[in-house]
């Protein structure tokens, strides 16, 4: 997984990511506090390049305010569950 372009961002970012296999991910964003945000991809997927693009806002279409972010990917396959973190700033 590379980091987000562009980092710092505003108004979105673009979170690519390469599986090897077929897999079940999920992409979630959280905030500083831990508190989920928004979740960007959810559900199988299969072998290649993904792109996941975020914009800012929540579940509810809200802006988030600027900060830190942490972006989590989580892929379970039949061999087993790999997980990345990645810092992100949003600057409004």
């Amino acid at each position: 997984m590379q980091q987000n372009y562009p980092n710092p961002f505003n108004p979105s970012t673009s979170i690519e990511y390469e599986l090897a296999g077929e897999a079940e991910v999920q992409l979630a964003i959280y905030n500083s506090m831990g508190k989920k945000i928004v979740t960007l991809a959810h559900g199988c997927q299969q072998a290649g390049l993904h792109l996941a693009t975020w914009d800012g806002l929540d579940e509810n279409h809200v802006g988030s305010p600027s900060g830190l972010y942490f972006l989590q990917l989580s892929a379970s396959t039949n061999n087993g569950v790999f997980k990345v973190h990645r810092k992100m700033l949003l600057a409004r």
